[in-house]
């Protein structure tokens, strides 16, 4: 299965291939399990490509402003399919594309060699493997200007605990790795808001939007092309409403880093 992406300024297509979808994909309210494509390509990829491309499309409207002469190390947690990835090595960054499973790396080149990007552009792409549960695997001695996480809660088991588990990791990866003035970035379909086996609204500000070392903002598109973003004051979403249909992108930038 081949999903495309269109680079905003650019114009350039990305196709983002999908070997496999996971045989244990619960619709929540999203998209009926009956309409759920299945490639019969067991073992060799992995991925929900329309979560990927809503958190790539996301990426792809975000304006940095940092100097385009500027070399860019951008690390995707949890890639799969890789879309933000792309998006990413279409912005001309130097790209860390990484998974739990080694398996899914081939379906993530698959689709860079795809999107008609050069070799030059290719030897900017990497796809190791990263456990964001061991630090064992994480890269050592890199720091990174974009952290990029695009499904916080899909990885992991339904339970308030490893949930809460898997954000405090991201939170240490962000301490130890992400630049003094670079940007951890996650996206949130709202839905995954909604209390299923704990509180996990709750959760998610508690461990994933810790604001006593990253200041916090929230982004949600309003209309085609616009944006809506504010500053996270409180250490709670319970206030937040959004709509479900609608994503959310969260960045964090170190307190103690100027805004640029």
């Amino acid at each position: 299965m081949i999903w495309q992406i269109r680079m905003p300024e650019t114009e350039q297509i990305l196709n983002v291939v999908q070997g496999q979808v996971l045989e244990t994909w619960e619709s929540r309210g999203i998209i009926p399990p009956e309409v759920v494509p299945k490639v019969g390509l067991q073992g060799n990829g992995e991925g929900l490509v329309w979560e990927a491309g809503e958190s790539a499309l996301a990426l792809a409207v975000t304006e940095f402003g940092w100097r385009s002469a500027r070399r860019i190390r951008f690390l995707e947690v949890a890639s799969s399919v890789g879309a933000p990835s792309l998006v990413a090595l279409a912005k001309g960054f130097h790209v860390w594309s990484s998974d739990l499973r080694d398996e899914s790396a081939w379906q993530r080149w698959a689709g860079a060699r795809a999107s008609s990007f050069t070799e030059a552009q290719l030897k900017r792409f990497r796809t190791p493997r990263l456990d964001l549960l061991d630090e064992r695997t994480w890269p050592h001695g890199l720091f990174f200007d974009v952290i990029f996480l695009g499904s916080p809660f899909f990885m992991v088991g339904p339970t308030s605990e490893q949930q809460a588990a898997f954000c405090r990791s991201f939170q240490r990866l962000l301490a130890l790795h992400l630049a003094p003035q670079g940007l951890g970035m996650m996206f949130l379909n709202p839905v995954r808001l909604e209390p299923t086996g704990g509180n996990i609204r709750q959760t998610y500000a508690d461990d994933c939007l810790k604001r006593s070392s990253f200041a916090v903002m929230v982004h949600q598109p309003v209309a085609e092309g616009r944006w809506h973003s504010k500053w996270l004051q409180e250490d709670t979403l319970e206030d937040f409403d959004a709509p479900l249909h609608l994503p959310l992108v969260f960045t964090l930038r170190r307190r103690n880093a100027s805004i640029f």
